[in-house]
């Protein structure tokens, strides 16, 4: 995890002792639940300290060469409008 992702984690609610906030875990979890032949992506919109919003979304990787682990969650963190309207479901 580099510096501005931890700063983003921070605004959002993360901290030391849980350094993820609940709204990943979240999206993460949606992720987990769907079909992955569809190529949904679940996204969350949440609101950071300073009232700004953000956008979660979460996806699954797949590994380049066969001894690799058999998937990864890659999650992103971007600033979005209010109006944007998303919602949990992908």
């Amino acid at each position: 995890m580099n510096e501005a992702a931890e700063l983003w984690l921070e605004e959002l609610g993360g901290g030391k002792r849980y350094p993820l906030p609940i709204e990943v875990f979240a999206v993460a979890a949606k992720l987990r639940a769907l079909d992955h032949t569809d190529g949904l992506i679940p996204r969350l919109r949440v609101c950071r300290r300073a009232g700004h919003w953000a956008l979660l979304r979460a996806s699954i990787t797949k590994p380049k060469t066969s001894n690799g682990p058999l998937a990864r969650l890659a999650k992103t963190i971007e600033s979005v409008q209010p109006s944007a309207g998303y919602s949990m479901m992908p």
